[in-house]
């Protein structure tokens, strides 16, 4: 059988990035603050579908620290974004889109 695709549910697709664009501007790795573009962060928002495709808390918080590094210019030490990794691993598989792929942590 073909993966779902995931445009099928574009609704539940805006939500979650919704959701996640308010848990990167809240933790806001590169101090963009309350007053900044609430879009910073944008190119972020496609890891709905790595998450969605299985990736792991721990694939996810080595992911984000290549992005703060190659993208934001940030020198982060290794495994800097581990405990946000998690939380958004652990928001995301509380109500995960359809025909996401579960993993284990």
């Amino acid at each position: 059988m073909a993966p779902d695709d995931i445009s099928r549910h574009k609704y539940a697709l805006r939500e979650k990035q919704q959701e996640l664009r308010s848990l990167l501007l809240a933790w806001d790795p590169i101090g963009v603050g309350p007053n900044g573009p609430s879009d910073e962060y944008d190119c972020l928002l496609r890891v709905i579908g790595m998450l969605r495709n299985g990736m792991t808390a721990v694939e996810f918080g080595r992911f984000l620290d290549t992005e703060l590094e190659r993208h934001f210019g940030l020198s982060t030490p290794s495994g800097a974004s581990a405990e946000f990794a998690r939380r958004v691993h652990d928001w995301y598989w509380k109500e995960p889109l359809p025909g996401s792929q579960v993993t284990t942590p």
